[in-house]
């Protein structure tokens, strides 16, 4: 029988939108068919909320049939330093694992990672899953446990288990973009525009069918096939009233563009310019150095003959 030894220190995970978007481009990087990435977590723990703001890639390789892993410790331990002194304030907190379950070598790596960090987290990111509200992400932390035995007189032992923490996306306002791009990954075989380009295609089919449906219905009133309903008559003029005026529209979408197309136009007009006044002063830079060059050439040929013309006074 086992019970628990000692509850978490950490009671929440925040995991940044730049954090999901870096382990999922490390996936695709990896080009790893069926195998998984692994890679270290950085930023910090306050009161026992973990906030991950960054990440990087370690070198990892297993064989799931022999529970054998392999670690870079020695490439972790070089980045780790690396960035230690670009963002000193972000912390080692834990390891990330592009599965959608936990490894039986799992709890061993979160043995190693430990050594590093006194309460580290593990999180695993489904990144094959489909596009859904629910971000597939979980994270877990390890909690000692003890082997009770039926024998009183023998030991317990302790061993390690993985405790699931409740896990939540938190962005401030320069990630606000990252977390719309996140969630609108997908499969490298699947693309998000073509699947909304259908959904608006699908709605549009949907109104025509409902607006050739009401001309249908009034043709009949008029030819005096069904009689005058008031209160369906009234539905109709109220979604009409309610409609927008397409041509007023059109022409404000006309100055927007014409707006965005002279905003294009002077910014490609500046970057030439600047690009003509960069060549003309590389130019100058060019003329003046190579002018430096011939006066030093010429100043020494000078030197030369006039040592050459001084007379040998003999004694």
């Amino acid at each position: 029988m086992t019970e628990p030894l000692q509850s978490s220190y950490i009671k929440k995970v925040i995991v940044h939108p730049l954090v999901l978007l870096s382990i999922s481009d490390h996936q695709t990087r990896a080009n790893k068919e069926g195998k998984r990435v692994v890679g270290v977590l950085l930023g910090f723990i306050r009161k026992g909320v973990v906030d991950v703001m960054n990440s990087f890639a370690v070198p990892f390789d297993e064989d799931e049939k022999d529970n054998i892993w392999y670690l870079d410790h020695q490439y972790l331990e070089t980045v780790y330093r690396m960035t230690q002194r670009v963002t000193a304030k972000e912390v080692l907190v834990g390891w990330y694992s592009t599965s959608s379950s936990i490894k039986p070598c799992d709890i061993q790596i979160h043995s190693v990672i430990n050594k590093y960090t006194a309460h580290p987290i593990y999180l695993t990111v489904d990144v094959s899953a489909t596009i859904s509200h629910d971000l597939p992400v979980h994270s877990y932390v390890s909690a000692e446990s003890i082997d009770s035995s039926e024998n009183i007189l023998l030991q317990p032992e302790l061993s390690l288990r993985f405790i699931h923490v409740p896990t939540d996306v938190g962005s401030d306002e320069s990630e606000v973009g990252v977390e719309r791009l996140l969630r609108d990954l997908q499969k490298p075989t699947g693309t998000v525009l073509k699947h909304e380009v259908e959904l608006k295609m699908d709605s549009l089919r949907a109104l025509d069918d409902k607006i050739k449906l009401m001309r249908n219905y009034l043709e009949l009133v008029e030819s005096g096939k069904i009689p005058v309903n008031q209160k369906i008559i009234q539905n109709i003029q109220d979604i009409f009233n309610l409609s927008p005026n397409i041509e007023k529209y059109t022409q404000q979408f006309a100055v927007n563009i014409n707006d965005v197309m002279v905003t294009i136009y002077l910014s490609q007009l500046v970057k030439s310019v600047l690009a003509v006044h960069d060549l003309i002063r590389n130019k100058n830079d060019y003329e003046f150095k190579l002018k430096q060059l011939h006066d030093n050439n010429n100043k020494e040929s000078t030197k030369d003959d006039t040592q050459q013309q001084q007379p040998v006074v003999q004694k």
